[in-house]
């Protein structure tokens, strides 16, 4: 049962991150046409994501990983309308290094004048950073762990699927 289990979460896991990373890698192509307008930013911070794991006795730490997040929040018009807006950029959003989140933040300071990209078709949909980052996080691991649920799938079918040969208990005919 654990086998199912495994391939299911596996499954549902990189189902979900593939699709996510296909709509932000669809989304990156098309801003790049996207037409922009002037904006302003309104606020920007730096937030600290950390992943950690833990194992053995009393939890020990095994592995930490600690990531940067810049978020923005900018204001644009658009045919009189007001809007804000928060995204970036489509795909990775984090940085590694805390200098590099530094840098990207002071781009990105309150006040300053910026060019928002929208969409079109829905305006409430921009960016102010048009293409796509991120392959690997985006696209490539998602792909990995779907095929890994897909492989243990297709391995839990064939274990417990596959009838078992019973021995042929009918008697002998010819004594």
């Amino acid at each position: 049962m654990a086998g199912w289990g495994l391939a299911a979460i596996a499954l549902l896991i990189g189902l979900a991150a593939t699709a996510n990373g296909i709509w932000n890698l669809n989304k990156s192509w098309s801003s790049e046409s996207w037409p922009s307008v002037p904006g302003k930013i309104l606020g920007s911070e730096i937030r600290r994501t950390s992943h950690e794991s833990r194992h053995g006795p009393g939890g020990k730490l095994k592995h930490s990983d600690m990531d940067y997040v810049v978020e923005v929040r900018y204001s644009y018009e658009i045919d009189g309308r007001s809007l804000e807006g928060n995204r970036l950029r489509f795909g990775s959003k984090s940085q590694d290094q805390r200098a590099k989140a530094e840098q990207e933040k002071r781009l990105y300071a309150t006040g300053k004048e910026v060019r928002v990209y929208y969409d079109p078709e829905n305006p409430k949909n921009a960016s102010l950073i048009t293409g796509f980052e991120g392959w690997l996080t985006n696209i490539v691991v998602p792909a990995i762990i779907l095929l890994i649920g897909l492989i243990l799938g297709i391995f839990m079918i064939r274990v417990t699927g596959t009838p078992q040969t019973q021995p042929d208990r009918r008697p002998d005919k010819n004594p």
